[in-house]
């Protein structure tokens, strides 16, 4: 499983989140649970957005994520 989190810059990571959901693209928002690890990465209260592929996701849904971010205001 490949899971990676990551913040844009000017961005709160749930409006990131719902953008992307607006483009088809489910990804997560949030510090999910990791309070301590979040607190020492500077990422509180906000926390981070974080997208995970598996073997089910397709060349296609990595487009769309990519495409997805592009548009990011």
């Amino acid at each position: 499983m490949a899971t990676f989190c990551f913040n844009v810059t000017g961005l709160a990571p749930r409006a990131v989140a719902e953008h992307l959901a607006e483009q088809g693209v489910g990804v997560a928002a949030g510090h999910y649970y990791a309070t301590m690890a979040a607190e020492a990465l500077g990422l509180m209260p906000d926390g981070a957005v974080r997208a995970s592929l598996l073997h089910y996701n397709t060349a296609e849904d990595v487009g769309r994520l990519l495409a997805a971010l592009d548009s990011l205001p």
